[in-house]
Order: structure tokens, then C-alpha cells, then sequence
């Protein structure tokens, strides 16, 4: 692996890393403007278009933060410990891709110097209200799971001991809230009944978006640990896990794409996906690549226990919820013509590459694999 010495530090970073500091420091430029500018220079959004390439970024990174509260799920709640080394890496990606989503909502409110009026006037008949209560409470749930980490390092046994104890209420926590807002997020897009186009308009969204949640939580784990075995040379995990992972995978990947199909025919709109639009290519696209390419990987007995194949998989249904929140959230809506101004990109690229390097110094200097139960 390609690394550099910076001077004075005397330590070694990737390459990688460094490139995605240098992109990280752009990117907090990038969002400087727009705090003192506001939106309108920072911006191609309008009236008409107020959902963007931030809103985008949000709902992927929560999406791909759902494999903490899937893997945990798997590992405490159906007591699949040979899962536990990988669980606690998933904890620590979601942790931190929250964090990031929690950045982003700074840049993409129009007033966030006004963000404190959140907490004090509320309206709990919005989703929005809900969603947002649920990731503070969310990101609060993760920060308690991620301490036991910390403490381990630090040494303090005390405190390690004490969080311990209530282990089980917290992880059952956090699945309970993680699932409550992964569908809420869905339940917005219901408010939109004019302006999203009927290829992902419908009354199933919720559900659609909480079963993708799970689905590209199991991704997300596959792509993060056969990563991070290429770069961080204490990772080790326990036989048939990745195989195991790809399973479970294809079973959510399978029961997602006969639920978005399903509801298509139910609803007498199957020919959409051939009147040969721009939405109907991009809603192919998702689909084609992220559910149907992976799923056919996964099915061939040769591929689905070999990891190089188990990782491709991975990364194609990760890139497929990409596509399909991109196209819930800015394909799909009616309005006036937008393209991301610069100022968006770079904050966009900034705000990910803040949190891969957070993610790599968490990995560097906190020991995520400890030995697991049996």
C-alpha cells in the first residue's frame, strides 16, 4: 500500500488518505461559502426544485448506515456471534456516516443558524419532525455503543464494565429507532404525490426504504471488512462470514427487487419501465445493476463463496441504493432543470471523504477486532 511520511508527524499515511484530506479541506471551504453566502450562491436550487444533491447524500448515507443496527440485529438479537467482529465495524461505519449525515443537514438548511428552534417548537405530525428526533436519539444510541470501544482502549475497566450491562437495551434501542426513521424517510416522499414520477411513487415507499436500509446494511458490512482486510493488517474475522453475509444479502436483495416490481404490476404501471424516458432508463439502470447483476453473482455456486465475487456483489448494491435514492430524491421530481453548482459537489465529496478519514483513524488507533464468542 502507497503511503507518505508527513514531516514533523513522522507517521505514515495512505495515499489515499491524504487525497481524501486534501479533498476534505475543499470541501470545508466549499461549505464555508454557503454558511456565510447562504444557498442562493451556493446553489441551483429554486422553488420549484428544492431538493437536491445534499438531500441525496442524506438518504444514501442513512441508508448505508442501517448495516449498525442490521448487523447488531443479527448478532445480538438472533445470537449469531460469528458475526460480532464485523457487527462492531458496522457499528463504527454507521456511527460515523451519521455523523456525516448530521453534517450535511448543516449545509443543506436554508437557516441552520436557526437549527436550535428543532428542539423547542415542535411538530410531531410531520415526518420530518419524526426522522429527525429519531437520528439525534439514533446518533446518541451509537455514541453509547461506541464508547465500550473507547473505554477498552483508554483502560478504563469501570466504565466498560457499567455500559455493559445495559448492552442488550441499547442495541435493542437503536434497532427500534433505526427502523422507525428508515421508513419515515420513505414517508416523506408520500407528501409528493404530484411531483414524483409513478416509477417510485407509492404507498409501499416506507417499506421499500426500510427493507433497502437492511439490504445494503448487509452490502455495506461485505464491502467495508473486505476493504478494510486489504489495508488495516490486525483484521480478522471467522470463517464463512463474508459467505454468510452474501446469503443474507441475496435473500434481502431477492424480496426488495419482488417488492418494487410487485408493486408495479399491482398498481397496472410495468409499462413505464419501457416508455423509453429518462426516469425509465435510470429506474432500469438501478435495478439492473444493483439488484439483478449482484443477485445473478450471488446465485452461481462458484461466485457466492468466493470473496473477490462476494465483494463485487457488495459493491454493486451499494451502488444501486445509490442510484435509487438519487432517483427518489432528484430523477424522479417534477420541476425545473437542476445541476449541482460546484459548491455542492465539492461539499458533497467533502463531507464523504470527512467521514472514510474519521472512519481510518477510528480503525487505527481503536482495536475493533477483539476475540468472539463461540
Amino acid at each position: 500500500m502507497t503511503t507518505i511520511t508527513i514531516p514533523r508527524i513522522k507517521k505514515e499515511i495512505p495515499l489515499s488518505i491524504f487525497i481524501l484530506g486534501i479533498i476534505a479541506v475543499l470541501g470545508v471551504y466549499s461549505m464555508g461559502i454557503r454558511w456565510v453566502q447562504g444557498l442562493g450562491i451556493a446553489t441551483n436550487l429554486s422553488d420549484t426544485r428544492p431538493w437536491g444533491l445534499w438531500i441525496s447524500f442524506d438518504l444514501a448515507v442513512m441508508a448505508f448506515s442501517g448495516s449498525a443496527f442490521t448487523l447488531a440485529a443479527l448478532t445480538h438479537m438472533f445470537h449469531r456471534y460469528k458475526y460480532h467482529n464485523i457487527a462492531r465495524i458496522a457499528l463504527v461505519s454507521g456511527f460515523v456516516g451519521y455523523i456525516s449525515a448530521a453534517a450535511a443537514l448543516t449545509v443543506e438548511l436554508g437557516r441552520p443558524e436557526r437549527l436550535w428552534h428543532y428542539f423547542f417548537y415542535w411538530n410531531p405530525h410531520s415526518p420530518l419532525f419524526e426522522v429527525g428526533m429519531c437520528v439525534i436519539t439514533y446518533l446518541l444510541i451509537l455514541t453509547l455503543e461506541f464508547l465500550p470501544m473507547l473505554f477498552e482502549k483508554l483502560e478504563w475497566h469501570s466504565a466498560h464494565k457499567f455500559l455493559h450491562y445495559f448492552e442488550i437495551p441499547i442495541v435493542a434501542a437503536g434497532i427500534i429507532l433505526s427502523s422507525g426513521h428508515q421508513s419515515s424517510l420513505g414517508a416523506i416522499s408520500l407528501a409528493l404525490p404530484l411531483k414524483l414520477h409513478a416509477l417510485w411513487y407509492s404507498p409501499m415507499l416506507p417499506l421499500i426504504f426500510f427493507i433497502s436500509a437492511m439490504t445494503s446494511g448487509f452490502a455495506m458490512a461485505i464491502t467495508v471488512g473486505l476493504l478494510g482486510l486489504r489495508f488495516f493488517d490486525d483484521w480478522h474475522f471467522k470463517p464463512g462470514v463474508f459467505s454468510g453475509l452474501g446469503r443474507l444479502l441475496l435473500v434481502f436483495l431477492s424480496a426488495t427487487l419482488l417488492l418494487k416490481i410487485g408493486d408495479l404490476a399491482v398498481a397496472g404501471e410495468l409499462g413505464l419501465i419501457f416508455e423509453n424516458s429518462y426516469q425509465s432508463k435510470m429506474f432500469i439502470i438501478e435495478n439492473l445493476l444493483g439488484y439483478v447483476l449482484p443477485i445473478i453473482i450471488l446465485l452461481i455456486p462458484k461466485y457466492k463463496n468466493c470473496r473477490l465475487w462476494i465483494f463485487r456483489a457488495g459493491i454493486l448494491s451499494v451502488m444501486g441504493l445509490v442510484i435509487h435514492r438519487i432517483n427518489v430524491s432528484f430523477v424522479g421530481l417534477a420541476g425545473a432543470e437542476y445541476y449541482p453548482t460546484w459548491q455542492e459537489v465539492l461539499s458533497t465529496a467533502g463531507l464523504f471523504s470527512i467521514g472514510v478519514i474519521l472512519f481510518w483513524v477510528v480503525a487505527k488507533n481503536i482495536p475493533l477486532m477483539e476475540e468472539e464468542k463461540e
